[in-house]
């Protein structure tokens, strides 16, 4: 289980280990974001996923910008919008399952991921995806 309060503290997101959901404070609605369409576009950036087990380890929100969140989904990082939740932004696989995800203080588009086998992985975000 994993909570994150959004940069501009108006939603509260929350995920467990198959759920991710996003409570917007201020209209006091709740949007729950389908694993499946985060699984499916893990399986669309990398078709050996299929094989894995995964599931939803850690939510963080960014630092700096007001409505992007991280998602860690074992070895996969999928970057999610508030504003468009059932699309991720993004997906990203690092060297091995994700523990800790931080955001830079020194760029807004770097993100610093931490993995069960002791690496630190830095992900350029704003780069184009392969």
């Amino acid at each position: 289980m994993s909570l994150a309060l959004l940069n501009d503290a108006s939603i509260l997101a929350a995920c467990s280990r198959s759920a991710v959901q996003l409570y917007d404070l201020a209209s006091r609605t709740l949007t729950a974001i389908d694993a499946n369409i985060v699984l499916s576009a893990i399986h669309a950036y990398d078709s050996s996923s299929k094989d894995e087990a995964l599931a939803f380890t850690k939510l963080v929100a960014h630092p700096y910008r007001r409505r992007l969140c991280f998602l860690a989904c074992g070895s996969y990082l999928v970057v999610l919008s508030t504003r468009k939740p059932q699309a991720p932004l993004k997906v990203v696989r690092v060297a091995s399952e994700i523990v800790g995800i931080a955001g830079s203080p020194a760029s807004k588009g770097i993100v610093v991921v931490a993995t069960v086998g002791g690496q630190l992985c830095i992900v350029d975000v704003e780069a184009e995806q392969r």
